[in-house]
């Protein structure tokens, strides 16, 4: 964030905007857009940042290459990144430095979930002829604008974007991308410190019990929207593609509605490279009845969502929060099929009481599973 409150950042960021929309051969702006990015983290995070991208990317766009050729070789890189991933993570809690804490000079495990997204797309035939441009990574794996807590656009969406029409080609526009700035600075600045001052004070923020679990949820909603509000602005001037985060979260009826709010890009992330994978897969495989599928839908959103624990922490407490929140998904999906079966879901007066309780047996629900990781995520 203190990279957000540096005047010279937005003065680059402006600057670069406007020297981008100054060509207008799409090939020449992509290329461009790519080395501006790479110089952008170069000057404001280090060589070691702007190097580790120009070796990523190298790596996928030849392995990629070598995917033409040889097509067998698809699996081992995915693999080697969730290998790479997992040791990160594991390192990542340890108390002392070490070698391997130096070798890992990228802290941020966005960028191996968008360097996943990026292969998986390069390595089909149909899709890798669009989209295998080495400006496209340089671009993509670490955006300036959404280096330190995402969003995660998709790669395919963020390479058709540059083709798309320009945010911020008229006024309105402009003033957009304006609002999103304001509106972050509002939320971040503003409404997460007076949540935090009236109910913490001048301490430090610990969840003791499962209120000051829900108070710190509220917190982190501010701050983080803001934060991807501000990366969104960034984007419309930089003209790089920023995927919406959060949508009304608080007033989600249920969890799984929450979860399709709340960190949006994660969660489609998740759709994209684990949920609709397995399904394809399991459902190519042999003819399977009905309710064997339902079962499979069911055990693949419990694996997702324990999946979402692990991603913030190999550490028992939250996989234990990912349980959690995939047994609650999976007893609500199982009692949403059968209140659709009896037809509840038709009765106005079930839906009234639905939505106006919804929201807060979700909020209850959520600060419960979340509650015996949350002082880790806070990293006390």
């Amino acid at each position: 964030m203190n990279l957000f409150l540096n005047p010279t950042f937005w003065i680059c960021i402006i600057g670069c905007g406007v020297f981008l929309r100054s060509f207008s051969n799409l090939s020449l702006k992509i290329w461009l857009t790519g080395l501006v990015n790479f110089a952008l983290l170069w000057v404001f995070l280090g060589w070691k940042e702007a190097l580790f991208l120009l070796l990523l990317s190298t790596v996928l766009f030849f392995s990629a290459r070598m995917v033409e050729k040889l097509p067998r070789i698809s699996i081992f890189l995915p693999m080697a990144l969730v290998i790479f991933f997992c040791v990160y993570k594991l390192l990542s809690l340890a108390q002392e430095k070490s070698l391997w804490n130096a070798l890992l000079i990228i802290p941020y495990s966005y960028i191996f979930l968008r360097a996943i997204d990026a292969f998986n797309i390069l390595k089909v035939k149909k899709t890798r002829h669009d989209t295998l441009n080495f400006a496209f990574l340089l671009s993509y794996l670490m955006p300036i604008n959404m280096h330190f807590a995402g969003p995660i656009a998709p790669f395919k969406k963020f390479c058709e974007s540059f083709s798309e029409r320009d945010p911020c080609e008229n006024f309105s526009g402009v003033l957009n991308a304006i609002n999103l700035l304001v509106t972050g600075f509002f939320y971040k600045l503003f409404c997460a410190e007076v949540v935090r001052i009236i109910y913490f004070g001048n301490g430090d923020i610990v969840s003791k019990t499962v209120l000051d679990t829900g108070v710190i949820f509220i917190y982190t909603f501010f701050d983080f929207a803001g934060y991807t509000l501000i990366a969104m602005g960034a984007g419309r001037i930089l003209g790089l593609y920023t995927p919406e985060n959060f949508r009304s979260p608080f007033s989600a009826p249920s969890v799984s509605s929450f979860y399709n709010r709340w960190h949006m890009s994660l969660g489609d992330w998740i759709r994209r490279n684990i949920y609709f994978p397995m399904q394809m897969k399991y459902t190519r495989s042999k003819r399977r009845t009905v309710e064997q599928l339902l079962y499979f839908n069911a055990f693949v959103l419990f694996v997702s969502f324990v999946f979402i624990g692990a991603w913030h922490g190999f550490h028992f407490r939250f996989l234990v929060w990912g349980i959690l929140l995939g047994i609650i998904i999976t007893v609500e999906k199982f009692a949403f099929d059968l209140i659709k079966k009896k037809g509840w879901d038709k009765n106005n007066y079930v839906v009234i009481v639905w939505k106006l309780l919804g929201p807060v047996y979700t909020f209850i629900m959520i600060s419960l599973a979340i509650h015996p990781a949350m002082n880790l995520m806070l990293g006390k």
